[in-house]
């Protein structure tokens, strides 16, 4: 669970905690949102190596 805390921490993500991802037809969290979990999602095991398209148009609007 820590892992997972660090993670949301980090993404900036803590707010969305207990939201739904949505569906086509149900809305979610917002699409950024949504490539923040994806990534997240897949660094709860500390993969050795992560391969990211478009890293910087997913984040730029997080970290600026």
């Amino acid at each position: 669970m820590a892992r997972i805390e660090a993670l949301t921490t980090a993404f900036g993500l803590q707010e969305q905690t207990n939201s739904l991802i949505g569906t086509p037809i149900r809305k979610g969290i917002s699409g950024g949102q949504k490539r923040r979990v994806s990534v997240a999602s897949q660094l709860i095991t500390s993969p050795k190596i992560l391969f990211l398209d478009e890293v910087r148009t997913t984040f730029s609007h997080y970290r600026t």
